[in-house]
C-alpha cells in the first residue's frame, strides 16, 4: 500500500485559471481597440460624406460650389467642366481641396491675329490684345494700324482695351511720297495698298487721270505715286460731293455750270469772285438761323428751424419748397446742319422759386427699457450701422484714441456725432463707452464696436443704437446724412 504522499494522482500539479483581474484587463483592452476602429472607421466616413464650400472662378464669373469632392478633378467632373489646351487652372489638378478654397480657371480662346501679311490662328487665356500680341513677340508702335474685332484702335486704347477680342489686325506703318498735279506731300500711313491711301485720303481719280503705280500695288517705305490730273474742280454741297470740268474763270461761274443756287445766308468758301484754279474744291455752306428757348430750373432754399415742441429726430414741414423757372432766348445759327454759334439774347423770370422751411425737434423725452444689463434710460434712439474690431486686427495695437484699453465696453464712432464719453446700449452687445475713432466711412452713422482678441464676434450690419444718460453738453440736433 502506497503512502498518501507517494500517490502519483495526490502529486500531479493543477493547471491555474486566469485570474479575475487578468480577464477584466484582457476585456478591457479588447472592448478599446473595437472603440477606436470604430471611430476610425466613423471619421473616415464623415470626412467622405460631409461636404465643404470650394469657389470656382471661371473667367472671373466667381461660383460657390457645396461638394463631397476632394480633389481639384473631382470638383471640375462634379461641375462639368472639361479643360482643353491652351486652359490655365490655378492649381494643379490632383490637388487637394477644402473648406473655402479658391480655383481660378482661365478658358482658352480661339483668337486670329494678322501681322503684315501673315495670319495666325492661336488659342490662349490670354484675353487683353497687347497680352495676346506680346506673347507672340509682336509689339505694335505708336503710328501702327491696329484693328480689333473690325474695330480702328490706338495703342493707349489698346492698352486698356478690356473687353475679350477674337481678331487682331497689325500693320506697320510706312513712308510715301504723293504727288498730285502740282501738290507733293509725304503721307505716313498704314494703309494697305495704293488705291486704299487714295482713298483714305480723299483723293478721287477721274477716266483722264493718270496713276502709277497700280491701285493694288502694296504700300512700301519710300514709295512715290504720281497723279497727272486733267483740270477738274471739286463741289461739296448738302452733304455730298460732285467733280466738275468746267472752264469757268470764277468760282461763281463754276457753281452755275454746275447748277449749284445759294439761297437767303448760304455762301461758298472760297468767295464766289475768287478766280478759279485746277484742282479746286468749293463748299457750299447752308446757313440758317432759329430761335431757342431754354427753361432753367431756379432752385428754391431750405431753410431749417428749432422746434422744442417736436421731439428729438422728428420733422415738420411748414412750408413746402417750389423751384423756379428761368426762360433764356438765344440765336443759334447752323452752317450745314452743324451748329456753329448762339447769341444771347437774354432771359426773364417765368416763375419765382418758393423757400421749404422745415422745423426740427429739439425736445428731448427719457424713455426706459429692460436689458440684460438691467433697466436703463435712454434719451435718443438712432438708426446705425454697426461693425466690431478687436486688437489683432490692428496689428495688436490695444490703445485706443483716448488712451484707453481696446477691452469689450470700448467702441468707436465719429465725434462728430457721438461725443468721447458718450454711453450707448447696442442690443445683442450691451452697454458701450465712445472712446475711440476709425478712418472715415464716408458717413456719420456708424459705430465699431469693441473686444478682446478672446471674445471677439464680428458685426455688419444695421441696427439701433441707444444714447443712454448722461447727456452730452454738445450733440447735434439734426442727424446728418
Amino acid at each position: 500500500m502506497q503512502s498518501p504522499l507517494s500517490s502519483p494522482r495526490l502529486s500531479r500539479k493543477k493547471a491555474r485559471p486566469f485570474s479575475l483581474p487578468v480577464l477584466v484587463a484582457l476585456l478591457t483592452l479588447g472592448i478599446s481597440f473595437v472603440l477606436v476602429v470604430l471611430v476610425v472607421l466613423g471619421l473616415s466616413l464623415w470626412a467622405l460624406l460631409r461636404t465643404h464650400t470650394v469657389v470656382v472662378r471661371i473667367d472671373g464669373d466667381r461660383r460657390e460650389v457645396t461638394t463631397r469632392a476632394h480633389t481639384v478633378q473631382a470638383v471640375l467632373d462634379e461641375l462639368q467642366i472639361n479643360l482643353v489646351e491652351g486652359d490655365r487652372i490655378s492649381l494643379p489638378l490632383d490637388s487637394i481641396v477644402g473648406e473655402g478654397q479658391s480655383v481660378e480657371i482661365d478658358l482658352a480662346r480661339t483668337v486670329v491675329v494678322t501681322f503684315g501679311s501673315e495670319t495666325r490662328v492661336i488659342r490662349t487665356p490670354l484675353t487683353q490684345p497687347l497680352d495676346i500680341l506680346n506673347s507672340l513677340g509682336i509689339f505694335p508702335q505708336p503710328d501702327d494700324y491696329l484693328q480689333i474685332d473690325n474695330t480702328v484702335t490706338d495703342l493707349p486704347s489698346l492698352a486698356n482695351w478690356s473687353i475679350p477680342v477674337n481678331e487682331v489686325i497689325v500693320r506697320r506703318a510706312v513712308t510715301v511720297q504723293v504727288i498730285d498735279g502740282r501738290d507733293s506731300r509725304s503721307i505716313r500711313t498704314t494703309s494697305p495698298s495704293v488705291g486704299d491711301l487714295l482713298f483714305e485720303l480723299g483723293i478721287a481719280l477721274y477716266a483722264s487721270d493718270a496713276l502709277t503705280p497700280q491701285p493694288e500695288t502694296p504700300l512700301a517705305e519710300g514709295l512715290t505715286i504720281t497723279i497727272l490730273r486733267s483740270k477738274v474742280v471739286n463741289i461739296r454741297a448738302d452733304g455730298t460731293t460732285i467733280t466738275l470740268r468746267t472752264h469757268a474763270p470764277t468760282v461763281g461761274e463754276a457753281l452755275a455750270d454746275a447748277n449749284m443756287v445759294l439761297l437767303g445766308l448760304d455762301y461758298v468758301r472760297p468767295s464766289a469772285q475768287t478766280l478759279l484754279e485746277s484742282d479746286t474744291t468749293l463748299e457750299v455752306i447752308r446757313v440758317r438761323e432759329t430761335i431757342l428757348s431754354e427753361n432753367a430750373i431756379v432752385p428754391y432754399e431750405r431753410l431749417s428751424e428749432p422746434n422744442e415742441t417736436l421731439e428729438l429726430d422728428q420733422v415738420q414741414v411748414l412750408q413746402q419748397g417750389r423751384n423756379g423757372q428761368m426762360r433764356k432766348d438765344i440765336r443759334v445759327r447752323y452752317e450745314n446742319g452743324q451748329e456753329v454759334a448762339r447769341q444771347d439774347l437774354g432771359e426773364s423770370l417765368v416763375q419765382m422759386p418758393q423757400t421749404e422751411r422745415v422745423a426740427y425737434g429739439t425736445g428731448i423725452v427719457l424713455r426706459s427699457m429692460d436689458t440684460p444689463e438691467g433697466q436703463l434710460q435712454y434719451w435718443r434712439k438712432v438708426r446705425m450701422y454697426a461693425t466690431s474690431y478687436h486688437p489683432a486686427a490692428l496689428g495688436g495695437d490695444n490703445i485706443t484714441a483716448t488712451g484707453r484699453v481696446l477691452t469689450k465696453g470700448i467702441v468707436g464712432a465719429d465725434p462728430t456725432f457721438l461725443p468721447y464719453g458718450t454711453q450707448i446700449y447696442v442690443p445683442g452687445y450691451g452697454v458701450g463707452l465712445v472712446a475711440d475713432t476709425g478712418p472715415w466711412r464716408g458717413f456719420s452713422l456708424w459705430v465699431d464696436l469693441g473686444y478682446d482678441d478672446e471674445n471677439w464676434v464680428s458685426w455688419s450690419s444695421w441696427t439701433d443704437v441707444y444714447l443712454l444718460l448722461p447727456i452730452p453738453n454738445n450733440f447735434p440736433f439734426v442727424l446728418p446724412n
